[in-house]
């Protein structure tokens, strides 16, 4: 394990800090108490060059080298960005893969702690590195008997999660980070034994179960399955907010907007679904809103017609009469050229808005299949085209009137 530290030239006051689990240790550098307690097999001490000449850094030395493997790192005072970027710099080339690593911010300066703590983050994403503890020795906070407290900084790592999360889930409609993070919030408090049963959270672990199934749900495109979990969501969340609020704060602020962007879909009905296939659509989904946009269509001309949308067989009759009637446009403009048109086509030329049905499903008939065929065709749409038609195919399928197929 790492310990990568900070030293100054203020004089420190030997005092005895303290972590929560009872462990102490009497000195004027924390650093000295950070290698009693966890035994480190590396040290760096990051030094400006007056810190590097001052008597702090010769007796930490003094009595760390016969302990631990120590070195000292030169880094700039800080006094612009790219002396921040230096001291950046320096402490990633400390790191290397999956390396345990704690952070002490006691003695740095200025902006030194907010610098380490965010390379900590940065860290921990791009070497892996494991991270046991942003600490700081408290001074500040001593009490009468010259006691400081030990504060471990590294759930407050936990807002920039929290923060990333947010963000994925407003731009794409993405809640599976949320979910991940709601789990960790709810283990937490279930792994301390300070914290009485009848406080545990119950309702964390559930909404994020809840949040994965609805993701996955969401990406397969099964609205069904999206309005099921969308009402159990809305129901648990207002049931969590209490708990939301002591264990997992950041997702508290969430919890009205994960409930309104969550809400409008808890029905099944094709009011539900046709506002699942714009969802897509804003969100550059493409592809989720292309294969829900075409069975959306058959399932809206069933409904118009009296008929159960879910009945497989009723809907490939559906189907075959709708590509019919596309043939028909195609090669002899909308009149017969079979010789015996089927009877649900029939049906279906009866709908008054069949002008405005068949229109959709040309529409969503070869966009679809330009994008199932990945391009994979001379006459392929450019990625931006298919943006753009998927725009005018929602603007296509508004025009079907929702009250006809729910009559």
């Amino acid at each position: 394990m790492k310990l990568l530290t900070f030293l100054g030239t203020q004089r420190y006051e030997s005092v005895i800090y303290h972590l929560p689990d009872g462990r102490e240790y009497e000195t004027p550098l924390f650093p000295e108490a950070l290698v009693e307690w966890y035994q480190p097999s590396e040290v760096f001490v990051f030094l400006t060059p007056a810190a590097k000449k001052h008597t702090n850094w010769v007796t930490l030395r003094d009595r760390l080298e016969p302990k631990v493997k120590l070195f000292p790192v030169d880094i700039p005072t800080g006094r612009s960005e790219g002396e921040l970027w230096q001291i950046f710099d320096r402490l990633t080339k400390c790191l290397k893969e999956n390396d345990k690593v704690i952070f002490d911010v006691t003695h740095a300066f200025r902006s030194l702690p907010i610098l380490a703590l965010l390379a900590a983050s940065y860290l921990r994403v791009v070497k892996s590195i494991m991270l046991q503890a942003i600490l700081y020795g408290a001074y500040e906070a001593r009490d009468e008997s010259g006691r400081v407290p030990v504060f471990d900084l590294t759930p407050f790592l936990s807002l920039l999660d929290w923060a990333e999360a947010t963000a994925r889930f407003i731009e794409t409609g993405d809640a599976k980070p949320l979910a991940e993070l709601l789990h960790e919030a709810h283990r937490h408090p279930w792994k301390s034994t300070a914290v009485p049963p009848q406080e545990l959270p119950r309702h964390l672990q559930k909404i994020a179960a809840t949040l994965e199934n609805l993701f996955h749900a969401l990406l397969l495109a099964q609205p069904l399955e999206v309005a099921e979990y969308a009402e159990i969501l809305t129901k648990q969340l207002r049931k969590a907010a209490p708990e939301a609020e002591k264990w997992a704060p950041p997702f508290a602020l969430l919890l009205k907007r994960v409930e309104e962007s969550y809400l409008p879909l808890t029905k099944g009905d094709l009011n539900m679904q046709l506002a699942l296939v714009r969802w897509y659509v804003e969100l550059g989904r493409i592809t989720q809103a292309l294969i829900l946009a075409r069975e959306w269509i058959i399932s809206w001309a069933c409904e118009s017609m009296g008929v159960d949308f879910l009945d497989f067989r009723k809907r490939q009759e559906v189907e075959n009469a709708l590509n019919q009637a596309v043939q028909e446009k195609i090669e002899s403009g909308g009149r017969s050229i079979l010789e015996k048109d089927s009877p649900v086509l029939y049906r279906l030329r009866d709908l008054p808005a069949f002008r405005e049905l068949l229109d959709a499903w040309c529409a969503i008939r070869e966009l679809r299949n330009n994008v199932a065929h990945c391009g994979m065709r001379s006459d392929a749409l450019s990625s931006k085209n298919i943006l753009t038609n998927a725009r005018k195919m929602l603007f296509k399928l508004e025009k079907l009137p929702l009250e006809e197929a729910d009559r």
